[in-house]
């Protein structure tokens, strides 16, 4: 049979069963190829650059798999005063500067590390998986950037939460920065801006960039995976009698305490790792209140960037004479985490529950 008939012949068969499924079997041609060629350069290569192409080869699988192009794109965000906005892109933006660890760590696991022209504000340490990739990235501030210096990068958008768009002398408001054409994504958990947060606000979060940076497979494939992690602990779970009491602190100075309650988002993460939240608001306290609740574990962040690191806090917690009797200190069920695990959602969010899950039931999760 001549050649240009068996084509012709194929291409109607294709279009008999739908261009979707000849586009799929383009993709996987095109795909097939892409993975010889990378599977190819391996043999001659080092430990590291095999580690690289690997890499290489789990982005061309997950891009190519992906629905692309799905523009322009519409959804509902918000100003620094919690105003809903909706903000609009045209294309997935290439220069990104990211002004908060969260924001920063999503990216990379989204593997978008190529769109990051600039990071700010760590106030945790880096996460291993991240460290070669980040070292690469410019650090433009140990907080916030001035105004001039984020200019002067010519970015497309901003991804932070609001702090600092809260103040003029700061960086002014999210529309000031909207209003000379450069973006800007703010982070829902920071807020509390649709009722009480939780695992299901962080996900819409992530579904967020996956509009944004087209990437909506893989920001979907993201949050089942995360998904499915905590479904394993809760069947873990499954014979609790009796849930531990939990109180989330900030150790403040002297005497003087922040807790987060069941209206902040780590109160979901407290529950899915099957601990009960005793503090409702969460408010400046003083000791006597974490004498009187005499929660079973204490949970409290450490930060970096203020010097409260891990001995630092839980030092403070143990040799408070006040706190002597409280059952989580004379337990010694003290646990000291990342400012980054608790604070706002993020990557972090999953190991971080299985972290609480661990302490609070280390006989069922050992």
């Amino acid at each position: 049979m001549p050649t240009d008939k068996l084509n012709s012949q194929i291409l109607n068969a294709a279009g008999q069963r739908g261009e979707r499924g000849y586009a799929v079997k383009k993709i996987s041609t095109v795909l097939l190829a892409m993975i010889i060629c990378m599977s190819l350069l391996v043999g001659c290569k080092t430990a590291d650059d095999k580690a690289a192409t690997d890499r290489q080869v789990r982005q061309a699988v997950t891009a190519a798999g992906e629905q692309k192009g799905q523009f322009p794109v519409t959804f509902t965000n918000f100003d620094e005063k919690g105003a809903r906005v909706d903000i609009t892109f045209t294309k997935a933006p290439d220069r990104v500067i990211s002004l908060t660890q969260i924001t920063t760590e999503l990216m990379l696991d989204l593997e978008l590390e190529d769109k990051l022209i600039g990071v700010a504000n760590f106030d945790s340490p880096v996460l291993p998986r991240h460290a070669a990739r980040l070292a690469k990235i410019p650090v433009l501030a140990a907080q916030y950037p001035s105004k001039e210096q984020l200019i002067a990068q010519n970015p497309e958008l901003l991804v932070s939460w609001r702090m600092p768009f809260l103040t003029e002398d700061a960086l002014g408001s999210a529309q000031d920065w909207r209003d000379r054409g450069i973006q800007v994504y703010l982070l829902r958990l920071a807020q509390n801006l649709e009722g009480v947060n939780t695992l299901e606000t962080y996900y819409k979060e992530i579904e967020d960039f996956g509009k944004m940076f087209d990437i909506r497979d893989r920001a979907g494939a993201y949050i089942a995976k995360q998904q499915n992690r905590i479904a394993a602990i809760q069947s873990r779970l499954g014979g609790v009698d009796r849930k531990v009491r939990v109180m989330m602190l900030i150790v403040l100075d002297g005497e003087k305490f922040g807790v987060w309650g069941q209206d902040h988002f780590v109160a979901d993460m407290i529950s899915k790792a099957g601990g009960e939240t005793l503090v409702a608001k969460s408010s400046p306290i003083n000791q006597e209140v974490i004498v009187e609740q005499n929660p079973d574990i204490l949970i409290c962040a450490a930060y970096a960037i203020k010097g409260m690191n891990h001995e630092t806090v839980l030092t403070r917690l143990q040799e408070n004479k006040a706190l002597q009797h409280v059952a989580a200190v004379k337990n010694n069920r003290i646990l000291v985490v990342d400012f980054a695990d608790i604070n706002t959602g993020g990557v972090r969010v999953v190991d971080t529950i299985e972290t609480f899950a661990r302490a609070f039931y280390p006989e069922l999760l050992q």
